[in-house]
């Protein structure tokens, strides 16, 4: 006869543990806060650790349970897991979810920053300056953290940083959002009504805000993204039936933010003046710092310059920050067009599509 085995935690579990006959079992209650754990290991009754562990990552992970209940659940896993890898990544999972509490957020990202140094550090200097996090920040916290090299910067000097760049760049302000097709209306004069002005913006910027700025600014101005752009403008002004875009990233290894253009599915349809991001570029822009999209289509694109009432509307519903790069002056220049989650717009400037030189 062959015989079955099955762990003794899971036969507890299943409520099927068999005690000799004329014994007594006391069953221990499955303990899910610290305090109940604690109380637990004075007594006789006792439950395997990882069994506790796996219960209880279920338990935070479950939705239909009110918040205080997870955040107990979270708390005691962090207690007891160490550095389980599975639990890392439920946490993750927790971050990513829109319409999780803010409470179980701070939770998660506590036990997340517990076991994860480098996130640990930027986040202190942001809490410091009046930062509160949002999932949509790890990317950033988890490399500025794991970049040596880069020194931390308070809020002042960030904006001092980034103003000097912008105060010296011509800009093509906007007044509104850009229209979605060729069907181009007026859009009303910009004088005194400019929505995409960094220091009228400035306090409805956030720490994560500065920094992706910050870190926009330079990779614009490298050699090596000012002659992919010279190619990318050119070629996507030959294709007439997609829009580029792609994501922004942070690379520890080099130190700076680069660009991942990701194509347009086919099932997506095809238009030339609005990019659709694909399940893939989605699920890969939950770890970048933002999106991007060009303007490209047309030489001279000063009325499609900065994002669509869509593009708002996507960066809210995907807590995403974008990037807009729009071509002007007939098509020796591009603009580029900041927006967050909240609708905020900054114009980065105008930048040269003149090839560089090569260094």
């Amino acid at each position: 006869m062959k015989r079955i085995g099955l762990p003794i935690a899971w036969l507890w579990l299943a409520g099927l543990l068999i005690v000799p006959a004329g014994c007594t079992y006391d069953r221990p209650t499955l303990p899910i806060s610290i305090a109940e754990y604690d109380a637990m290991s004075q007594g006789r009754a006792r439950v395997p650790e990882h069994t506790i562990v796996l219960l209880n990552r279920q338990r935070m992970m479950d939705s239909d349970r009110g918040e205080s209940q997870r955040v107990e659940s979270l708390a005691l896993v962090n207690r007891l897991a160490g550095g389980d890898q599975a639990v890392e990544r439920d946490v993750r999972a927790l971050l990513d979810q829109p319409d999780t509490p803010a409470g179980l957020h701070v939770a998660a990202f506590e036990l997340l920053r517990a076991r994860n140094a480098p996130v640990a550090k930027p986040f202190t200097v942001f809490a410091t300056q009046g930062y509160v996090f949002h999932p949509r920040d790890l990317h950033l916290l988890e490399r500025l953290g794991g970049d040596a090299a880069r020194p931390p910067l308070t809020r002042q000097q960030l904006v001092e940083a980034i103003g000097q760049t912008l105060a010296v760049r011509e800009h093509v302000n906007i007044a509104s959002a850009a229209p979605e097709t060729d069907v181009l209306p007026p859009r009303r004069p910009v004088a005194g009504g400019a929505i995409d002005d960094f220091n009228t913006n400035l306090a409805r910027l956030t720490q994560a805000d500065l920094w992706n700025l910050m870190l926009i600014q330079e990779m614009l101005a490298r050699p090596d993204v000012q002659r992919g752009l010279v190619v990318a403008a050119r070629d996507d002004r030959a294709d007439t039936t997609t829009a580029w875009g792609g994501l922004i990233v942070y690379d520890n290894d080099k130190g700076h933010a680069d660009m991942i253009r990701y194509k347009t599915p086919a099932a997506t349809g095809r238009s030339d003046f609005r990019h659709a991001f694909n399940p893939k570029a989605i699920e890969a822009g939950r770890d970048a710092l933002a999106r991007f999209q060009f303007h490209f289509e047309k030489a001279d694109n000063t009325l499609r310059a900065g994002p669509t009432a869509c593009d708002l509307d996507d960066a809210a519903s995907f807590n995403a920050y974008g990037l807009i790069l729009t071509t002007v002056h007939d098509g020796r220049d591009y603009c580029a067009h900041y927006y967050n989650p909240q609708g905020v717009i900054v114009s980065l400037g105008v930048y040269s599509l003149d090839d560089p030189p090569a260094k």
